[in-house]
């Protein structure tokens, strides 16, 4: 008979430094073996939820629950879980097998079951064979990598991941990110991890928990965030994206109609994100992906000059200022064209805005 499920549950989390809210009723279920990303910028408290999940920190208010065990007022060391720290606090003063060992011989684990247990954790982590080297001796990526052989050979129950790759090189920390997403995948063990690069969130998250001034502000797979933000925050926050001033023309129980000066392609059909009444002023949401440069002059197009662009190889980016300072970003093919040059922006025709209503300084 298999062991019960014990998913991780965070429920109405509310943590205060003096007057300051952190962390306002925050509440999240991680199942068994899934990876959620704490997505979100400086200062949203994902860094802090985190430690409240280790026990290095109180919540002032909810619970924090493995399966049916309350555990928010158990010290760290009984919650059992592995840990891997932003700076990764490896003892230069010991070896890759010292480091690694270090967890166990605190949990008085004999000598022959500690050797084991290190010589298992390595291996899942491909440094076999390097336990005697010192921490000075090994690159950041192996460093990186040690860190999370010792957060998890006692084997915990969650692992815990504070911007983990934070300190690689851009090369590196690329390459030790898909080295990260296909070892935490084939673990199979529940997962939750800080990171305020959306890259490294959707890489690694099966599911992405995107927070803002302290509230969860949605959750969903990196898909689902991406094509459907709840939010103006997130839509802003999560991918490249141009808005644009509407107005609603139609509105009911699906669809809404919009229109503005700005709008390239005119009145069109459009997602709400949140109940619009018609004659609502808002914001249409267009991904340079769905957009494109026409010829100056082409019909239902928005006229402007390239203010701003960036080359990516196969794909680049341009950033067209239309009459009234208003700026999109369109995603071309090849190279970008020459700044200053006049062009016009086209909406693809399979590309829907997603609106969201205007927000009032």
């Amino acid at each position: 008979m298999s062991a019960p499920a014990r998913p991780l549950r965070l429920e109405g989390l509310v943590k205060r430094f003096g007057d300051h809210a952190v962390l306002e009723g925050v509440s999240l279920a991680v199942p068994e073996g899934e990876i959620v990303a704490l997505l979100g910028p400086s200062g949203s408290g994902k860094t802090t939820l985190l430690r409240l999940v280790a026990g290095f920190e109180r919540a002032d208010a909810g619970r924090i629950l493995l399966g049916e065990e309350r555990i928010d007022e158990l010290p760290p060391e009984r919650r059992g879980f592995g840990m891997v720290f932003q700076h990764y606090a490896l003892f230069p003063h010991r070896s890759v097998a010292g480091n690694v060992a270090f967890g166990l011989e605190t949990r008085g684990l004999a000598r022959a079951a500690i050797a084991a247990r290190v010589e298992a954790a390595l291996a899942r982590v491909e440094l076999g064979g390097l336990g005697g080297r010192r921490i000075s001796e090994i690159s950041g990526g192996q460093q990186q990598r040690v860190a999370l052989a010792r957060a998890l050979a006692p084997e915990p129950p969650v692992l815990l991941l504070d911007e983990p790759l934070s300190n690689l090189d851009p090369s590196l920390r690329e390459r030790t990110r898909r080295e990260l997403a296909a070892l935490l995948r084939a673990l199979g063990i529940t997962t939750l991890l800080v990171t305020h690069e959306q890259e490294e969130a959707f890489e690694l998250g099966t599911r992405v928990a995107l927070l803002h001034g302290g509230r969860l502000v949605q959750v969903g797979t990196p898909g689902e965030i991406y094509r459907a933000p709840a939010t103006r925050f997130a839509a802003g926050f999560v991918g490249r994206a141009s808005f644009v001033p509407v107005e609603v023309v139609a509105a009911g129980d699906g669809p809404v109609r919009v229109r503005g000066a700005g709008l390239p392609g005119g009145e069109t059909e459009a997602e709400a994100a949140e109940a619009l009444a018609v004659g609502e002023r808002a914001d249409a949401m267009l991904r340079p992906e769905a957009l494109e440069l026409a010829e100056p002059g082409t019909p239902r197009t928005l006229a402007g000059e390239v203010v701003a662009a960036r080359f990516g190889g196969a794909w680049s980016w341009a950033t067209v200022r239309a009459a009234g300072g208003l700026e999109v970003e369109v995603l071309v093919p090849g190279p970008p064209p020459a700044l200053g040059a006049a062009v016009a922006v086209a909406r693809r025709p399979d590309a829907r805005p997603r609106v969201y209503r205007r927000e009032t300084p």
